[in-house]
């Protein structure tokens, strides 16, 4: 190990990183670290982001797999603040929904910035996603449509943008859709 990489790692260490180490490695195939430091200001931004998530590792490890499996993501981490810090609060909170939007990389989008203000219908969404489908689709289909509805508001809860009040009315709200 370089000394820089060896600096990087105790830098990890010291943001709150379990196992420093496969996050440094993670972060660099994911092209975030370079030579064991972030590759550009946006990289250190992206850096501090996951430092500030519920679990870093957890984050940092989905992170890499969604960039693996959708380089375009990368782009929008850099133009979206909201949607960086919506995502990596998501990653870091929840296995499932993370490895959702692995296989499902498209469904990142609903995590952009929106009018705060703007009404959602949750059942409404989920009667468009299957309406057009065959019955044969219509069951993964709508698990889908219920899954993106769940990224959404679990990213929004854990990036502390909606009041558990909210939260509990829109989880039953889906329930009951």
């Amino acid at each position: 190990m370089t000394e820089r990489a060896a600096t990087e790692t105790g830098r990890l260490a010291r943001l709150g990183f379990a196992d420093p180490g496969t996050a440094a490695a993670a972060l660099d195939g994911a092209g975030i670290l370079a030579d064991g430091a972030p590759r550009d200001e946006d990289a250190a931004v992206l850096l501090a982001t996951l430092a500030e998530a519920p679990d870093p590792d957890l984050a940092t490890a989905a992170l890499a797999r969604l960039l693996a499996a959708a380089p375009a993501v990368a782009d929008l981490l850099h133009q979206d603040d909201g949607l960086r810090r919506r995502l990596v609060q998501l990653l870091g909170g929840s296995t499932v929904l993370g490895d959702h939007l692995v296989a499902h990389p498209e469904d990142v989008r609903v995590l952009a910035d929106r009018d705060p203000g703007a009404t959602h219908d949750v059942a409404a969404d989920l009667v468009d996603a299957v309406s057009t489908l065959d019955v044969a689709h219509a069951v993964p289909g709508l698990r889908r449509a219920y899954r993106r509805a769940l990224v959404d508001l679990a990213a929004r809860d854990l990036a502390g943008e909606v009041p558990v009040q909210e939260v509990a009315a829109q989880l039953a709200d889906l329930a009951t859709a």
